[in-house]
């Protein structure tokens, strides 16, 4: 079975390690247009704050960056214990759930883009 307008999804992760940086590149190639997603799920024990151009994620003593793709009209939000839509649980055994942040990156694209996430040390 094919979609009528298929995206072709590719992900290079690159470690600079030098620079305490990981690097999400996401390459998608489309004919129309697409409402895209990227979720990023964190342990129930961070907390996630809003920076300029993405989020600080941390816990006691350890904190990172992570920077979201740049896109035209593209929304960034966290979502943590979310009935609608679902979004933003961690089950670590059977019947039991709790809130735990995601972040989810929206955009509406079309053509061939780049994607491009930091994850920062």
């Amino acid at each position: 079975m094919r979609l009528p307008d298929p995206v072709m999804h590719r992900r290079r992760i690159t470690l600079e390690k030098r620079a305490r940086r990981v690097v999400i590149a996401d390459t998608l190639k489309m004919s129309g247009t697409h409402e895209i997603e990227i979720f990023f799920h964190c342990s129930e024990r961070c907390r996630v704050d809003p920076v300029r151009d993405g989020y600080r994620i941390s816990q006691p003593g350890r904190a990172l960056t992570l920077e979201l793709p740049r896109a035209e009209n593209a929304t960034a939000r966290v979502y943590t214990g979310s009935i609608a839509p679902i979004l933003g649980w961690v089950s670590r055994r059977f019947d039991d759930k709790r809130p735990a942040p995601t972040i989810a990156w929206r955009g509406r694209l079309a053509g061939e883009v780049v994607l491009r996430s930091e994850v920062i040390c």
